[in-house]
């Protein structure tokens, strides 16, 4: 015991040294000091934050060494684990009684710990009844021995992390603790549900095939060969989320019912990456039951850092893939393409099923997730359970829509069997069509996922049912059958937007969003009409037909409750106008011309001269055309949000970046807060709304004669309210049009074409879902799209190689020895990805039509270079004489006999650039 009175001696030390340490920090009050602080206490807080992260470290390796000591240890460390086993709870017993067996896939040698992480299955049973299968479960009960976890001093929550023993697979995983790591220690000997990275990406879903038709997979997969990630050099990197509502969730009581809780998506000011140091050791069972049960009784306040959303950087190289039905369609965000999950303790995503009946695979990369998965054949009773306690539409995310976190003592009593899954650094979980899970983050956690399909599965089901809350509402399938939103429920459904009950009387009862609903609306959906209460305010029935006056075709926004102010009613309102789609038609137009290619956005360089530009661009922008106006806006908008993001989580900017700002520019300092509070205002004002700074009119000129400023003098309570106003699809796709151009005005993006430019039609008379479609942007695709089952007899070209299989993508080099690529002669590379920074624009040259100008980085200088990569030409691949006309390019197979013309891209459909 030598080692152990080691260890406990030096954590006395250290706690009489945080004992020293305490009283010389100040604690911030309330009494107007919350910004000062005690002269060098951020260096004590440091020193006591080092101290209290050595003490865990020493009261874990005090755990071990106690339990190493400890009689019996070495028999549950090196009995081999059964195959397949589950435990049996009864729901009588309570949670400290609960027999825990760790259930594997192949069995290891008894001094080596298997590959895979330990997944538990449960099932309610009445008292006494054993394993089905599995008739010396009861024996193996009374062998099984729990460890009392030990506190853990830098824990939000109390005995979090509990030691495992030597040669668990809980061990195994979490043997290599380094900083930089993204890799989990590797295994003796690899199992047949694990891969290494060569046979992932491309090669993923056809391994996943292999490994689903096994019986006795259970949605686990090893991954090994991982590459170490420098979390901390990653996270200076990243580029901004685009959506604040991307960056938080947050729990809630629900009134329906003990045990469960609601937890929604919540928007955040500030984007948070987690602090991704060493993973701890993977906690018993009783450790994860408890802590989801103490999320659903009784979750954390307030709103918990949590990013759901595209990749943020570049330096992560996918292992994922979609597999080839899901990957040949447009990019659906969170669908087909990577979407990371970087969240802290207690975040996470609430019961669902994924859309579609798709499946889906996330890949822990640092950090402990836990899943509860609930099997197939038990979904008919989750449900039952749901419809019989909550109000649900008749949507396929009935469940996905309600917000719900329900522990697995809820679901034991129910009845309801599940699955637990703690995935640690290199652990893959993988869910089937249809098949229900919530997942909570243990720690600080980093997951990257994408869904997919195997082959031969349908991309949509038929007679899907999908309402206007749904992921895939904006896509428009003959397989889709609309449905209604679910019903709100007064207390729950809504999430909490203010702490002022004065203003919370004033509040619409909103139904929950769990997702961006940044998609366009889906064309040729009827609307309901938004009509005002007949009792409504006679001020606001006169800015009504006010309104109705100048404009005929304008929508009214509905709401109920309590009625909205008439000035914010009027502003929301002309939002919905015709008058404010032809502003953004009209900007469009202006961007088109062939004199305004000075006026472009720009996100490169560092802060201080990105901020130093748009200082100089907002003054001369303003007192040119509405484009100029319009951009004179963006600036002060982005100009705010760059400072905001320069301050590292600080309260306060940085005042050497200022200072810096304010030297290169030779700028007052009353001129930047200027600029910088309108800009403030504008970001208020348009949270979750990207795209309506072009739907606001850019002067008082106007015929209703509202000026700008008008918005950016709302107050707290009148900015929400206006938000609640603007809450409809019909207005979210009007913002992803108006988005859509306004990122475009980047100069690293590419322009972005829309469907009423084809033929210059006007919008503002025709038929709301006309106008609608039309107003949207013309897809585009990354990649060719290619459908063998559309053109089944398709011949073969003369000289396709004999080797090769047919019918098969005919653009696709299948030779294993030919070389890939044009520019370079690396087997793997990424010129793809290098286009030039600066992007040809759409411009319109008169009778000639619209057509594409090339640009340069500066004035003077030349726009491209040989072998530069200017951008790409997508399109449907066809057979040969499929189409005659100027919207077909010919490809051509130099690599082949004769150079054949072995196929066309036709480039008017969907998916084309």
């Amino acid at each position: 015991m030598s080692d152990l009175e080691s260890l406990l001696s030096d954590l006395e030390a250290k706690l009489r040294r945080v004992t020293e340490l305490a009283p010389q920090v100040s604690v911030p009050t309330n009494e107007g000091t919350r910004h000062r602080q005690h002269a060098g206490s951020s260096a004590l807080t440091a020193e006591m934050k080092s101290l209290l992260a050595q003490m865990s470290t020493i009261l874990q390796e005090a755990k071990r060494e106690v339990f190493r000591s400890s009689p019996g240890s070495a028999r549950l460390a090196h009995r081999p684990p059964s195959v397949g086993t589950s435990a049996i709870i009864p729901s009588s017993l309570p949670d400290s009684s609960l027999a825990i067996h760790k259930r594997t896939n192949d069995l290891a040698p008894a001094d080596q710990s298997p590959a895979q992480c330990p997944d538990h299955q449960f099932q309610s049973a009445a008292p006494g009844e054993q394993a089905k299968g599995d008739p010396s479960s009861a024996e193996r009960n009374t062998d099984t021995t729990t460890s009392t976890s030990l506190a853990d001093p830098t824990s939000n929550f109390k005995g979090l992390s509990s030691p495992a023993p030597e040669g668990s697979e809980a061990a195994s995983a979490t043997a290599s603790r380094t900083n930089s790591s993204f890799k989990a220690s590797s295994p003796p000997a690899r199992t047949k549900f694990s891969l290494t990275t060569d046979e992932m990406g491309p090669k993923l879903i056809p391994n996943i095939e292999r490994m689903v038709a096994d019986k006795d997979f259970n949605g686990h997969i090893r991954v090994e060969g991982m590459e170490p990630v420098d979390w901390d050099a990653l996270a200076n990197k990243l580029n901004q989320p685009e959506y604040r509502k991307q960056l938080a969730v947050e729990y809630s009581p629900d009134s329906t019912m003990k045990g469960c809780s609601r937890l929604r998506l919540a928007s955040s000011a500030r984007f948070r990456f987690p602090k991704l140091a060493t993973t701890p050791t993977k906690p018993p069972i009783d450790e994860i039951w408890k802590f989801l049960d103490r999320l659903a009784n009784d979750p954390p306040k307030g709103k918990v850092p949590y990013y759901v959303g595209p990749p943020l950087a570049c330096d992560l190289i996918s292992l994922l893939h979609p597999g080839d039905e899901l990957s040949q369609f447009t990019t659906i965000p969170g669908g087909n393409s990577d979407y990371w999950h970087a969240g802290c303790l207690s975040s996470g995503t609430p019961w669902h099923k994924e859309d579609a009946n798709w499946r889906s695979v996330n890949l822990v990369c640092s950090g402990l997730k836990l899943w509860v998965v609930i099997p197939a054949h038990y979904t008919a009773r989750f449900e039952g359970f749901v419809k019989q306690n909550w109000r649900t539409n008749n949507c396929a995310q009935f469940v996905r829509h309600l917000s719900l976190f329900i522990g697995p003592t809820t679901l034991r009593e129910a009845g309801i069997e599940f699955n637990f899954h703690c995935a640690g650094p290199g652990d893959m979980i993988v869910t089937n069509p249809g098949e229900y899970h919530m997942v909570a983050n243990f720690t600080e956690c980093f997951a990257m996922s994408i869904k997919f399909l195997l082959p031969g599965e349908k991309v949509i089901p038929e007679d899907l049912a999908v309402c206007e809350q749904c992921g895939l509402f904006p896509l428009d399938h003959k397989r889709f059958r609309a449905v209604s939103c679910p019903l709100a429920d007064n207390e729950t459904e809504r999430l909490p937007v203010s702490s002022n009950p004065e203003y919370e009387k004033l509040q619409p009862k909103k139904r929950p969003v769990l997702r961006q609903a940044a998609g366009p609306l889906r064309p040729g959906k009827k609307q309901k009409s938004a009509l005002m209460p007949s009792s409504a305010d006679p001020k606001l029935i006169e800015v009504r037909e006010q309104i109705k006056e100048v404009d005929p075709m304008c929508r009214i926004p509905s709401f109920s409750g309590q009625p909205p102010s008439y000035v914010v009613f009027k502003l929301a309102t002309v939002i919905y106008s015709r008058l404010a789609i032809s502003q953004f038609c009209s900007l469009v137009r202006s961007r088109r011309d062939l004199d305004t290619e000075s006026f472009r956005m720009n996100f490169s360089q560092d802060v201080s001269a990105r901020v130093g530009q748009r200082l100089g661009r907002i003054e001369v922008f303003q007192r040119k055309t509405d484009l100029g106006r319009l951009c004179a806006r963006l600036e002060t908008f982005y100009l705010a949000q760059d400072i905001d993001n320069s301050k590292n989580g600080r309260i306060r900017a940085d005042p050497a970046v200022i200072e810096r700002i304010l030297k290169q520019t030779k700028c007052s300092k009353k001129t930047l807060e200027r600029h910088r509070s309108q800009g403030n205002k504008w970001r208020r004002l348009c949270d979750g709304y990207e795209g309506l700074l072009c739907l606001i009119f850019l002067d008082g000129g106007n015929p209703f004669g509202i000026s700008p400023d008008s918005y950016t003098s709302l107050g707290e309570g009148a900015v929400r309210m206006f938000q609640d106003l603007l809450n409809s699809p019909y207005i979210r796709t009007l913002c992803s049009a108006a988005n859509a151009f306004q990122r475009s005005l980047d100069s690293r993006s590419y322009d972005v074409e829309f469907r009423w430019e084809a033929g210059n039609r006007s919008l503002e008379k025709l038929p709301e879902n006309e106008m609608l479609t039309l107003l949207q942007p013309l897809p585009s695709a990354p990649e060719n799209i290619f459908d063998a089952d559309k053109y089944q007899d398709w011949l073969r070209p003369p000289s396709w190689p004999e080797e090769w299989s047919w019918p098969a993508d005919p653009t696709a080099i299948l030779g294993v020895d030919d070389k890939k690529c044009d520019f370079c002669d690396e087997e793997k590379c990424d010129c793809v990805r290098k286009s030039t920074e600066h992007k040809p624009r759409i411009k319109h040259y008169g009778k000639k039509g619209r057509g594409l100008q090339a640009v340069a980085c500066k004035p003077g200088q030349m726009a491209y270079q040989k072998g530069d990569i200017v951008g790409f030409i997508t399109g449907s691949i066809v057979p040969p004489d499929t189409y005659h006309d100027s919207w077909t390019l010919d490809f051509v197979r130099p690599d082949l006999a004769d150079e054949p013309v072995s196929v066309r891209a036709f480039c008017t459909g969907e998916g084309e650039r």
